[in-house]
């Protein structure tokens, strides 16, 4: 199998070469807090918060990895509820990333999918459905689209299935991609540089 480019990028990740810290659980809400309040004075409208799944990795071998994942999801909702709801009705701005760990998306289903929640759909989470892929690396695309495809199954019953952004440049994959989301039944965005745009696959996705 063909190693792609990036893989020799991640071999130099900080978190690989100096390791991490984790907060302890009873300063959760206070960083969310404090750290949301900061982005919204500077006119951040929502976040996207990334490599979740690494909260409960790094107490692997203990029985916290629930619990500490679950604390993380309970001061991260109440943040985002309080600094970026766009609508006062529990429409929250935030994708959730690299949450596909059994600990995260179990504390997803228990915060935000309850029996008792009055928001509807518009109160449940927008999940990230795979790893990153790369535009410019070929072998990544088919696999990105399988992925999506097979946890279309399962995400939609814990929120709104986020296929991830694309670029319309990109010829063949480009019109792939625009499909996939086109029947995703999640968001529909796009990462083109400027100028770059495909106006034809646009048209198709916006008026079709």
């Amino acid at each position: 199998m063909k190693r792609m480019s990036v893989a020799n990028e991640l071999e130099r990740e900080p978190s690989v070469t100096d390791g991490l810290g984790l907060l302890d659980t009873d300063s959760v809400h206070t960083f969310f807090d404090e750290y949301h309040s900061l982005l919204k004075g500077m006119g951040v409208t929502g976040v996207k918060v990334d490599a979740q799944s690494i909260v409960p990795a790094l107490v692997a071998g203990s029985s916290g990895g629930w619990e500490r994942a679950l604390a993380f999801h309970k001061g991260l909702k109440a943040s985002v509820s309080k600094h970026f709801d766009r609508t006062g009705g529990g429409e929250h701005n935030i994708i959730h990333c690299m949450c596909h760990s059994h600990h995260i998306l179990l504390s997803i289903a228990t915060l935000y999918t309850s029996s008792g929640s009055s928001s509807g759909r518009r109160g449940l989470p927008v999940i990230r459905g795979s790893d990153d892929f790369w535009p410019l690396e070929d072998a990544s695309h088919g696999p990105h689209l399988f992925i999506n495809s097979l946890n279309s199954l399962f995400f939609p019953h814990l929120g709104l299935h986020d296929w991830d952004m694309f670029q319309t440049d990109l010829g063949r994959s480009s019109a792939l991609h625009a499909a996939s989301r086109a029947i995703s039944g999640g968001p529909v965005y796009v990462s083109d540089r400027p100028g770059t745009h495909s106006g034809a696959i646009l048209r198709k996705l916006a008026f079709a």
